[in-house]
């Protein structure tokens, strides 16, 4: 079985960013809310996909992620579309899924720009958070404290 972290770790963008774009994102130095640190995330030479490094940490995927959603290609607040529109950016949609992390992996499921965790098992199936409810249960309630429902 091929080891699922050999796989192209990439997340398609819609449109494709055009080359005024891609070159305003690769010298993207200041941006109010940035992440620390350099981002895990490089654009391909089509401008259509986003690549993660092999190499990034789940906190840096995820965050630069966000970042770049919320603030450069897909902002949904009424002050980051117009910052994001001031220099060009703006209504691109992303989608795809990657993984993250090899010791614990993390899906990072990301759906019309919206992303999600999911944590994983070794076998990569999602490990069961919280337990959801069950059916119902009806509880008698003792004789003395019934409502009486004859006339």
């Amino acid at each position: 079985m091929p080891d699922p972290f050999a796989l192209p770790q990439r997340l398609v963008v819609s449109p494709p960013l055009d080359g005024a774009e891609r070159a305003l994102l690769a010298g993207l130095d200041l941006w109010p809310g940035r992440p620390r640190g350099r981002s895990p995330w490089t654009l391909c030479d089509d401008g259509c996909c986003l690549d993660l490094a092999a190499d990034a940490g789940l906190v840096a995927a995820a965050g630069w992620l966000r970042f770049w959603l919320r603030e450069l290609l897909s902002p949904r607040s009424a002050a980051a579309r117009e910052r994001a529109g001031s220099v060009g950016l703006g209504d691109h949609r992303v989608d795809g899924r990657v993984l993250v992390g090899s010791p614990a992996p993390v899906l990072l499921a990301v759906v019309a720009s919206r992303v999600r965790e999911v944590r994983l098992d070794d076998e990569l199936f999602p490990v069961d958070g919280e337990q959801r409810p069950g059916p119902a249960t009806v509880v008698e309630l003792s004789p003395g404290r019934a409502h009486r429902t004859e006339p």
